[in-house]
């Protein structure tokens, strides 16, 4: 195999240099595509690194924050913790209850989380009778003072709690967005878990309730 393209010999080269006295375009045509190809193999050689380099990142990423990062799951016990609500009152956590518990852990400055307090004071109105407490559990939301000025805007009337120990409660709930919701049967298991909020959301968490109420 030639050491060069026949384009390249010294044979080839006079040919070139006649053909462009006759015809510039030609050269500049010739070394222009050249160009290109080279560029075209740079970019080759940078695919082959960057490719893989980025995806033993996203490989590494998904090692460090899954699954132990993930939200407690439907079938779990929940993990428990007593807590105070804003009125002074010891509120029980996990383990065995009388009533069926729907846990939302928010934030104030939270969208999502604004957006879904009418559906939750909606479920307290409509269900505190039937055994279903609704505990709003604010984190990363400034004083206790904050979140009961907040409090009383919005008219929330279900249960609010401000824990002062916020590391070690998202760490045992494993918090990693807002809102997250857990619905607890009486059993201290966990029947629904979900991170976010959407009016699509409301019907699963509506049956969901519904169903462990019967139980």
């Amino acid at each position: 195999m030639p050491a060069h393209p026949s384009w390249a010999e010294p044979s080839s080269l006079h040919s070139e240099r006649v053909r462009v006295r006759g015809n510039p375009a030609f050269i500049l045509h010739r070394w222009t595509m050249h160009g290109i190809m080279n560029n075209r193999r740079r970019v080759s050689t940078m695919k082959k690194w960057v490719l893989p380099g980025l995806l033993f990142g996203i490989a590494l990423l998904l090692l460090f924050v899954s699954p132990a990062g993930a939200e407690l799951r439907p079938r779990q016990k929940l993990p428990e913790a007593t807590l105070t609500d804003l009125k002074g009152n010891e509120v029980k956590l996990g383990g065995k209850q009388e009533k069926v518990y729907l846990i939302d852990f928010w934030a104030t400055w939270c969208g999502p989380c604004r957006a879904a307090i009418p559906f939750l004071q909606e479920l307290h109105n409509k269900y505190a009778k039937r055994g279903l407490v609704v505990v709003g559990i604010a984190l990363d939301s400034g004083s206790e003072a904050e979140v009961r000025a907040f409090v009383e805007h919005n008219d929330m009337t279900y249960t609010i709690c401000v824990p002062k120990n916020e590391s070690e409660i998202k760490r045992k709930y494993r918090i990693n967005g807002y809102p997250t919701m857990y619905i607890v049967d009486k059993k201290g298991v966990i029947r629904y878990a979900g991170v976010g909020y959407s009016e699509e959301e409301e019907e699963t968490i509506l049956k969901v309730i519904g169903d462990t109420l019967a139980e």
